[in-house]
């Protein structure tokens, strides 16, 4: 009775961790809207669904929403300067934009050094425009100068990086050289902790409760001092940063994810952990700070895909693979950085949860885990 007094509470609110009556454990891949995006979203478009570039009164209206929601994004993640927020499709635009500025100034191979734990949004735009060293943490402290990316959390084994470690050094006034893939930190931890990061960092609505096809880029100076960002042409929206018309309502939603994710830092780990240890299985970055809401697994036997497809089947949604592709075939560059030999790899579960996660959401997975493993054994 309890359970579902609890689902209807959740049904309710529209939060829910059980999509199409599964438990659903894929949060890092994307997320449900929250309430309160999907309030701003229904808001603005039915009332601010104008061209925020024309000139009428209405389209007006639609302008001052957009700004409204850069000055406070710019208050949220520490920047202070609304001038330095631009509104972009997610995560991987502002990735490639990066990567491409500093290739049209002429920063090609050997002057941009990526960590070896980045999503590919990063790694290969890195490699295809600048032809990007991967650099281990090593030969990293040797090697400050130039380019440089590392995230703040991977989207795989839920690892918190030391960044300000590893993005510190260089001249002043050169936080333009610095990029941070911070899309799996908005909304699992403070947004604070990321204020005085002197970097080009990126995020995705999608990643903390807002729509699908809206992000942002946080410049650490406004953009005519910003380095190697590279625009896109055809318009002059976003003060000419980026042309297209812009997403208003998806900006809106976005804005109201993040603030409704802060009101709920920091997450609660303690599900997680009693899962891992009721389990027994080797977890990768175990011993490492992790975000409270993913545990990457080791299975002992048989291959990661046979066990997504039976958990499937028994109610359980999760992911084999990095944070946006589910199912992703072959190895993983970021677990293979860490050491893991290909057989491991290819035995990986993560499961990621979210604030509508339950305690018997967790309980349900372990007993479907051992299920599983029962059945894979005797097949």
């Amino acid at each position: 009775m309890k359970r579902i007094s609890r689902c209807r509470l959740l049904v309710a609110s529209g939060v829910r961790n059980r999509v199409l009556g599964m438990a659903y454990f894929d949060h890092n891949a994307t997320t449900v809207m929250c309430p309160p995006a999907r309030e701003a979203w229904l808001r603005v478009q039915d009332r601010m669904w104008h061209n925020a570039s024309s000139l009428y009164r209405e389209a007006a209206a639609a302008r001052d929403e957009l700004e409204r929601c850069r000055e406070r994004l710019a208050e949220l993640t520490g920047c202070g300067d609304p001038e330095t927020i631009v509104f972009t499709s997610g995560a991987t635009e502002g990735c490639d934009r990066f990567f491409r500025g500093w290739a049209e100034r002429g920063v090609g191979e050997g002057g941009v050094r990526v960590s070896p734990y980045e999503h590919p949004a990063v790694r290969e735009p890195a490699q295809r425009w600048c032809r990007a060293r991967v650099v281990g943490e090593g030969a990293w402290e040797a090697d400050r100068a130039g380019v440089r990316a590392w995230m703040a959390a991977n989207n795989e084994t839920g690892e918190v990086f030391a960044w300000q470690r590893w993005l510190a050094g260089g001249e002043r006034g050169d936080g333009h050289r610095r990029f941070c893939d911070a899309s799996q930190w908005w909304g699992k931890r403070p947004a604070a902790e990321l204020a005085g990061i002197r970097a080009v960092v990126v995020g995705c609505a999608h990643k903390f409760g807002g729509p699908k096809g809206v992000g942002f880029v946080r410049l650490p100076e406004p953009v005519d001092a910003a380095g190697g960002w590279s625009g896109q042409n055809g318009g002059p929206q976003e003060h000419g940063r980026r042309a297209g018309t812009e997403d208003v309502a998806g900006v809106a939603a976005m804005v109201a994810a993040l603030e409704w994710s802060e009101d709920r830092m920091p997450g609660e780990a303690g599900p997680r952990d009693a899962f891992e240890e009721s389990l027994g299985w080797p977890v990768v970055a175990g011993d490492r700070p992790r975000l409270w809401n993913t545990s990457l697994v080791v299975a002992p036997r048989h291959s990661n895909k046979r066990w997504l497809a039976r958990l499937s089947q028994r109610g359980i949604q999760c992911s084999t693979g990095s944070a946006c592709s589910s199912g992703k075939d072959g190895d993983s560059q970021v677990l293979a950085a860490m050491g893991l030999e290909p057989d491991a790899m290819r035995r990986v579960l993560r499961f990621s949860s979210g604030w509508a996660t339950t305690d018997d959401d967790w309980h349900d997975l372990l007993a479907a885990l051992r299920a599983v493993e029962r059945e894979l054994d005797a097949a």
